[in-house]
């Protein structure tokens, strides 16, 4: 499979998993979705209201959480993608939601803890380059496990919501 066909799969997937994740909170958190972004752009994946605010949600899907056969427990953020900022750097989002389906887990954290989290430990935190979308991807990678108290973990595997897509 080349590159192209592999992005367009993966856009496939991720647009499914918005979907889900939307889905997921409208029955256990009593969110309202209000859109997946229309523009499909770096702004936000998915707009909600909790607790009478709007929120934007920026979504990323791990599939592929296993690095010679093992898990690695690492969640990437992505920060540059074709040598220009990307990800954290870039979105709009004013949440970053992390979804792991083989664990049937999504990390949540608020973009704006994200981002001083990563300014306040970036210089311990392993940095990486030649990661997705064909190697152009650099970002760093945080140890969920480590790290965990800095994230709510939802437990997505209450009930299989798939059949109400």
């Amino acid at each position: 499979m080349n590159f192209n066909e592999k992005f367009n799969k993966d856009l496939i997937q991720g647009l499914k998993d918005e979907k889900y994740l939307g889905k997921y909170l409208e029955l256990f958190y009593k969110c309202k979705v209000i859109d997946y972004n229309p523009n499909n752009n770096n702004e936000y994946d998915i707009r909600i209201i909790i607790g009478g605010k709007e929120e934007l949600l920026e979504l990323k899907t791990d599939r592929y959480e296993f690095y010679k056969n093992k898990i690695t427990n690492n969640l990437f953020i992505e920060t540059m993608c074709s040598s220009k900022p990307s990800g954290i750097k870039t979105t709009k989002s004013t949440i970053m939601a992390y979804f792991y389906p083989e664990q049937e887990k999504v990390y949540l954290i608020r973009t704006s803890v994200l981002k001083d989290f990563i300014s306040s430990n970036g210089a311990t935190l392993r940095y990486t380059t030649g990661c997705g979308d064909g190697g152009r991807t650099s970002g760093f990678l945080i140890n969920k496990i480590e790290y965990q108290n800095i994230f709510k973990v939802l437990d997505i595997n209450k009930i299989d919501i798939r059949q109400e897509l």
